[in-house]
Parts: structure tokens; sequence; C-alpha cells
């Protein structure tokens, strides 16, 4: 910037100020709003618990048919008999 003009420094400091502001400009127009941010994780975040819980059950069905965890097979009666034994007691 030596040799340079006072004129000369602010005309380009001003470019490069007016270059900046376009990519703020840019980059705000590609930014969501911060709600509309905030709904799309919460909505991320149910799908990822939903997915897992979805992928989780898969797997323990499969390795209870393939006979891998064979206890899960007889715990689902004994629940089951939980389940009626608590609505019948409910009901009197």
């Amino acid at each position: 910037m030596e040799g340079m003009t006072e004129e000369q420094v602010q005309s380009e400091a001003l470019e490069r100020l007016e270059h900046i502001e376009e990519d703020l400009d840019e980059i705000r127009e590609r930014t969501p709003s911060r709600r509309k941010a905030f709904v799309y994780g919460v909505w991320h975040g149910i799908g990822a618990l939903v997915g897992g819980i979805v992928g989780l059950t898969l797997i323990g069905w499969l390795l209870t048919f393939l006979g891998v965890l064979p206890g899960v097979g007889e715990l689902v009666p004994y629940l089951q008999q939980m389940v009626d034994n608590a609505q019948m007691s409910s009901q009197r």
C-alpha cells in the first residue's frame, strides 16, 4: 500500500468491504432461520430415534428367530401375562 494516496487506500478498502458484504448476504440467503434450523434438528433427532428403535427391534427379532437369543422368546408370553393380570386387577 506504499505509494498509494489516501483516496486510493480508502477506495480499495471500500471495495473490499463491499465484497465482504456481498459474501455475507449470500451466506444469509443460504442459511435458514434459527426456528427453521431448530425444527429441522428436532425432526432429525426424532427420525434417528425411531430408526434406531426399529433397527434394534428388527435385529432382536431376527436373532430370536435364529435362536441366538432364546430367552427373549420366553419373555414375551410372560410380559403378556403380566399385562393381562394388570388389566384384570384394574377392572375390579
